[in-house]
């Protein structure tokens, strides 16, 4: 059986546009193109005589008093080290000798993530995944107390994957496989590294990383910018290799413990790749034993004629060509992960027509309103869907799990609020399901949409189906409840 998951946002959608199919007549959604704000110009003096002889008289006559000289960074550092120190000592002495996790997650949270956004974006980047990745971040997660609540778990694909709580980081964030301990030990109950593609290659030229502070967004366009399959293949034994020694296993035979969490892996393809089955084919080969899921990634703009694929026939090719790899395999056989089980197959897909991409809280309610389509046109939960664009809260989380989402992923949030965030997300969520009376976040995926039949107010999807994206446009159709169009391989069995 081919299980899939609908990756329902635009999570990265066009630079200049954000498309939303509806059945009005618009069906363009436009972002406002983001303004580069420069310094204002200092004040220009002229040098006429009445000026030139107001400043000969002030050097005739010394000022009352002598101005404060400016401070030097040594001192500004100084006392922000002094300051840091005093908050860090007064937090040990009242906590038995120990510094606490909010104390050090309120020093990144804070004077730490500001000392990040004052580089350039994607500077900032390498160093907050270089710092995970040498675990300089501390774990949230130090005793059976702080661990998620028992109704965050999430289990799919018939017990595959079991994930501590339903939110992850997207794709993109630890494109190399780099800082993945790193990232679950935040408190995410998943990390989707990539997209990797086959060989190692740059990306699009730099700057190619932009915040949008106003907006709480982020534009990039880094062109699939990979170390290659050999290195993050190596990565991830490495990474497997030292969990299953240490033993971090539940009862489901699923890694757990104090980094616990599912591992998703991304493939893409080369640029200059001109059979990208088949750079997708060795991605499944050669990455799929080291997955807990394993993504098809056809959605990126930043890769020219990848969209493509998204066309019905190319895109059904590629399909039974990573499905036939899966289940057949070469001479080893099928492939399975690490635990000894088959890899269920996702699907990562966007219509996009510019290059860039926008993610973060101008994304929100787009990304929610697919969710209610999405849920709809795959049999109302038949096939799981990650939600994934503007979530930034507990409440943000709990509106796409109800509009139908299994999971969420998160990307701009880290960039703005830093490692703490993720604990407060998951803390949220699991008190507004408390509050609302749901025993498992299970019973609240697609709430919204059982909610409105009880009330006889039925939602129309405003996508249909999806069948012809190259030239631009969405058509298809939804009749009895039958899938046509691609749609039907996300839950074909």
């Amino acid at each position: 059986m081919l299980h899939r998951l609908a990756h329902a946002t635009t999570r990265r959608a066009p630079f200049d546009a954000a498309r939303a199919v509806s059945s009005s007549s618009s069906s363009l959604r436009r972002v406002p193109n983001a303004k580069l704000l420069l310094p204002p110009r200092r004040a220009s003096f002229s040098s006429s005589p009445s000026t030139a002889s107001t400043a000969s008289a002030s050097k005739l006559s010394p000022p009352d008093a002598t101005p404060p000289p400016p401070a030097s960074m040594i001192n500004l550092l100084s006392t922000a080290a002094a300051f840091l120190g005093a908050l860090v000592a007064v937090d040990w002495l009242g906590n038995d000798g120990q510094v606490t996790i909010p104390t050090l997650y309120w020093l990144m949270d804070h004077p730490g993530m500001a000392l990040l956004r004052s580089l350039d974006p994607e500077t900032a980047h390498d160093w907050a995944i270089w710092a995970l990745s040498k675990e300089l971040v501390p774990a949230n997660r130090t005793g059976p107390s702080d661990r998620d609540s028992a109704l965050l778990q999430v289990s799919l694909w018939d017990g595959l994957c079991v994930f501590p709580n339903p939110v992850g980081v997207a794709a993109g964030f630890d494109k190399h496989a780099e800082a993945m301990k790193g990232l679950l030990g935040l408190g995410l109950g998943f990390v989707e590294i990539g997209s990797v593609t086959p060989r190692p290659q740059d990306g699009n030229a730099k700057p190619r990383m932009f915040r949008l502070e106003e907006d709480r967004a982020v534009i990039n366009r880094y062109g699939f910018n990979s170390h290659g399959l050999a290195v993050v293949a190596k990565r991830l034994q490495d990474f497997w290799e030292e969990r299953l020694r240490r033993g971090e296993k539940n009862e489901r035979g699923a890694v757990a413990g104090a980094a616990g969490g599912v591992v998703g892996v991304n493939v893409g393809k080369n640029k200059t790749t001109e059979r990208a089955e088949e750079d997708y084919v060795q991605g499944a080969r050669e990455l799929g034993p080291y997955a807990d899921y394993l993504v098809i990634n056809v959605s990126s703009p930043n890769t020219p004629g990848l969209r493509s694929l998204q066309r019905k026939g190319a895109f059904e090719s590629l399909i039974r060509a990573v499905q036939k790899e899966l289940k057949e395999g070469g001479k080893a056989g099928p492939v399975t992960n690490v635990h000894g089980r088959r890899v269920p197959l996702l699907i990562k897909s966007r219509h996009a027509t510019e290059t860039g991409g926008l993610s973060g809280l101008p994304l929100k309610d787009l990304a929610t309103q697919t969710i209610h389509d999405l849920y709809l046109l795959t049999g109302r939960g038949k096939v799981p869907i990650i939600g994934v664009g503007g979530v930034g809260s507990g409440q943000d989380a709990y509106d796409k799990i109800r509009a139908g989402a299994s999971l969420v992923q998160v990307y701009s949030m880290l960039v703005y609020e830093g490692p703490g965030a993720v604990k407060r997300i998951t803390q949220e969520l699991a008190a507004l399901l408390e509050r609302d009376e749901y025993k498992h976040v299970s019973e609240a995926v697609g709430a919204i949409h059982r909610e409105m039949q009880q009330q006889r107010q039925p939602h129309t999807p405003n996508i249909l189906a999806i069948d012809v994206v190259g030239e631009g446009r969405e058509e298809g159709e939804l009749k009895g409840g039958k899938r046509k169009g691609w749609w039907r391989w996300l839950s074909r069995g």
